[in-house]
């Protein structure tokens, strides 16, 4: 294992920066997602690191070697693709030894070798088995266990997959945490499917326009967003737009376009006056709870049931469509273009300037 360091790190193509000048550390063991949305500069930031691209500028780093122009068969990486990229005319057992192969392992190492990479993806029984004799996720396991039997420093994932329908996408993200998990191998890992990258990383580094707009745990980010982008990014948001009335004593009062008076954190960097976008969360909005830090009014207009809960669709004046998350037994007979009152803690309101973007 080792770490990778990206010091100041810009790729540029003509007059386009694609990155910009990206600074980053994944510690040894290290399981990051580069998340973001196409186009962000998530996959070309992955293959310099891969050296499959070289940096316009900056350093890249494994460990205490800059491998800026270091070719990639020589930076002992392990890489997986969303096409899984195995050979058709190989068994899976032959598959996997293949970099051992290449690397003249002695033939009793490889034999030991594939026998555990085996056993770690639960399929010694296919070990004759061809890929086209495999399903999707079969594919992606026997490439994962190919990329980890040459026992590589870095593990480099490249929407590994998203190829896969969604229930076989989720049990082989549970699959791959498990094998990360007993590896511990460093690994960087590209997706723009945000649930993904909550399920596994240690650490989610999200990146907008090239730059990285924040980095931090799953936690963080969707609680404590940096900035409009992530917190419209991250999991799903209510907005609602304002203009600052008041800021006293660290609090903001903040006028709705429909005329409802919020008050929550006073904004960094913003004046009275100043137009704001707030963000609440579908889950911190409470029905009927007048009796919270801010109450308003607003129009049903229809729910979505989603099996463990109900997500209810309002209209509240002035302002775009947001959700209500329910619990199943909650508002079950509530009628469509009904009034709802709803409640939601100062604390659950973040809160930017509205000059701010969000993609």
């Amino acid at each position: 294992m080792t770490n990778v360091t990206l010091d100041k790190v810009v790729k540029r193509y003509g007059q386009i920066d694609v990155v910009r000048g990206v600074d980053l550390t994944i510690e040894e063991g290290e399981l990051v997602v580069l998340l973001g949305p196409s186009g962000c500069g998530k996959t070309t930031t992955l293959r310099m690191i891969a050296g499959f691209i070289e940096p316009s500028t900056g350093e890249i780093r494994m460990g205490v070697e800059v491998v800026n122009r270091k070719p990639p068969r020589l930076r002992n990486l392990g890489m997986v693709f969303q096409d899984y990229a195995l050979f058709p005319n190989m068994t899976v057992a032959g598959n996997i030894a293949f970099g051992l192969e290449e690397r003249r392992a002695p033939a009793a190492q490889r034999a030991a070798r594939v026998e555990a990479m085996l056993a770690m993806i639960r399929m010694e029984h296919l070990a004759g088995r061809y890929p086209s004799e495999l399903s999707g996720g079969q594919q992606q396991r026997v490439a994962l266990a190919r990329a980890l039997a040459y026992e590589p420093a870095v593990l480099l994932m490249d929407e590994p997959l998203g190829a896969l329908d969604q229930k076989l996408r989720e049990e082989m993200q549970r699959e791959f945490a498990r094998i990360q998990r007993s590896v511990g191998i460093t690994t960087i890992f590209v997706t723009h499917d945000q649930q993904e990258a909550m399920m596994l990383a240690d650490r989610i580094v999200v990146m907008n326009g090239g730059v990285i707009e924040q980095a931090g745990t799953a936690e963080a980010l969707y609680h404590r967003p940096a900035s409009l982008f992530i917190a419209d990014f991250i999991g799903r948001s209510n907005k609602f737009q304002g203009v600052v009335e008041r800021l006293e004593g660290g609090e903001a009062q903040i006028r709705l376009g429909g005329g409802c008076l919020i008050r929550t954190a006073a904004p960094a960097g913003v004046a009275a006056k100043a137009k704001v976008t707030c963000v609440v969360r579908p889950e911190n909005l409470h029905a009927g709870r007048a009796d919270l830090d801010n109450a308003v009014e607003a129009r049903v207009l229809r729910r979505s049931f989603l099996g463990d809960s109900v997500d209810i669709m309002l209209e509240l004046d002035g302002q775009e469509e947001i959700i209500l998350k329910a619990g199943r037994a909650d508002l079950a007979n509530l009628p469509e273009n009904g009034r709802l009152m709803l409640g939601f803690a100062r604390r659950d309101v973040a809160c930017f300037p509205a000059s701010e973007r969000t993609s």
